[in-house]
């Protein structure tokens, strides 16, 4: 990410939604950003799954009050996905059916 990104998120993140850095922003080293340390999945209030993140970034997500649970994703990982493209919704529609 560029550093002219990185502010552009940051400011439309934050300062035009009023929530605060402190509070909410996680940076992530370039070595989590690669394992996909950015790419989670919030299963309830509490508790993310996240593939083999750094103690580092556990303890500073656990420090905002999450459980995290770390899973080997690595041969996901191989073909370009983490935790929460396991989870997205995949529409298909069947040559032969009719759009609703």
């Amino acid at each position: 990410m560029t550093e002219k990104s990185y502010e552009t998120l940051r400011q439309r993140a934050f300062a035009q939604t009023g929530l605060s850095e402190a509070e909410y922003l996680i940076e992530v080293s370039r070595e989590d950003a690669e394992n996909f340390g950015c790419n989670i999945v919030l299963v309830d209030p509490n508790n993310v799954v996240t593939s083999m993140i750094s103690d580092d970034l556990k303890a500073r997500i656990e420090n905002k009050g999450y459980n995290v649970h770390r899973v080997d994703l690595s041969q996901f990982h191989l073909a370009g996905g983490g935790a929460h493209c396991m989870v997205n919704r995949i529409n298909y529609l069947h040559p032969d059916s009719q759009p609703a």
